[in-house]
């Protein structure tokens, strides 16, 4: 919660995860603990385990992103968003929902994450609007979306991937594009 507060006051300033955190004693968040960042968050290598989120809308540890993450892993995470009446209207990811122009680097999460219906679901990012790119990055457990959704063990779409891979068990529901 303190770095979600700090993010908020700044959202392109620079950023590092002294230490692993447990967030199961936040509680589930209602959307996005980090609603959107410009700038930097370096994990240093440590952890955020047992996040929760559940939400009526996009989701994910980081909603909007343009920047930089690297070196973060989330651990043990459920991250829920609901059906959306359209394609292109909801998007959830483990760690970041939509990413614009930004990087993500060495990041790594274990989990849950689902989307309801006409969802863009991955296992790291759900969405990529402009020009994302993921690297020496990983995602595990499960991923999975509702009807006409796109599914991915690391995006749901739009987004350049390299030296990076998913033992995610995928998902999708009727009419989904699932990879």
């Amino acid at each position: 919660q303190g770095l979600a507060s700090a993010i908020a006051s700044n959202i392109n300033g620079y950023f590092a995860l002294a230490s692993s955190y447990d967030a199961g004693q936040d509680g589930t968040y209602s959307s996005s603990p980090i609603v959107q960042l410009n700038g930097t968050l370096e994990g240093l290598g440590n952890a955020i385990s047992n996040l929760s989120v559940v939400t009526t809308s996009s989701a994910g540890f980081i909603g909007d992103f343009s920047g930089y993450l690297g070196d973060i892993s989330l651990e043990n995470i459920d991250v829920e968003g609901r059906s959306g009446f359209r394609r292109y209207e909801f998007f959830i990811g483990g760690l970041v929902a939509s990413i614009g122009s930004g990087t993500i680097e060495g990041c790594h999460v274990k989990g849950d994450v689902k989307g309801g219906t006409h969802a863009d679901v991955g296992g790291l990012v759900g969405n990529a609007e402009y020009q994302g790119y993921v690297t020496l990055s990983s995602s595990a457990g499960t991923v999975s979306a509702g009807a006409h959704s796109v599914v991915g063990g690391l995006a749901g779409t739009g987004i350049s991937i390299s030296q990076s891979y998913s033992t995610a068990n995928v998902k999708g529901g009727f009419k989904s594009i699932v990879g």
